[in-house]
């Protein structure tokens, strides 16, 4: 059939793009969500230990193969379209604080280890409107490296 539509596709929802970047948001209330393709560099793993560096001013999610006493669970939202560590205490601890919730593009999430330099990787900030939450303009994207957005 030829007509208007010819050469058009149907799009076929999917919760990322394909080969979408590794994002990890860190809540200002301190919960650490994953995207899938952060959750696959840590090796789908259920378990992470939470490290950080006040040099780096980084924090690193590293995959443990069960859980022990310095692990966190990996709990699953909406779906598997969204994995959340929480890590209030954690920030607490470590006196990190963020004025809003802020979705990064970590430089390293392989092998098991994601690493987020707090002030150095590119990042989104996520500002919440009564339980939503709305993309300010981007704050430190590079060139070249588009924004991934769940649906």
């Amino acid at each position: 059939m030829s007509g208007i539509l010819d050469g058009f596709k149907v799009y076929e929802k999917q919760r990322t793009s394909p080969g979408a970047l590794p994002q990890v948001t860190v809540q200002a209330r301190g919960i650490f969500s994953l995207n899938p393709s952060a959750y696959k560099a840590l090796g789908n793993s259920e378990f992470v230990e939470l490290l950080y560096s006040e040099d780096q001013r980084a924090v690193a999610l590293r995959a443990v193969e069960s859980e022990t006493q310095t692990s966190y669970q990996v709990r699953s939202a909406n779906n598997g379209g969204t994995f959340n560590v929480a890590g209030k205490a954690f920030m607490v601890y470590h006196d990190i604080s963020l004025p809003d919730s802020r979705r990064y593009t970590p430089q390293h999430a392989q092998d098991g280890i994601i690493v987020i330099r707090l002030e150095d990787d590119p990042y989104v900030t996520l500002h919440s409107t009564r339980g939503s939450s709305r993309e300010s303009e981007v704050s430190k994207l590079p060139p070249g490296i588009s924004e991934v957005v769940d649906e």
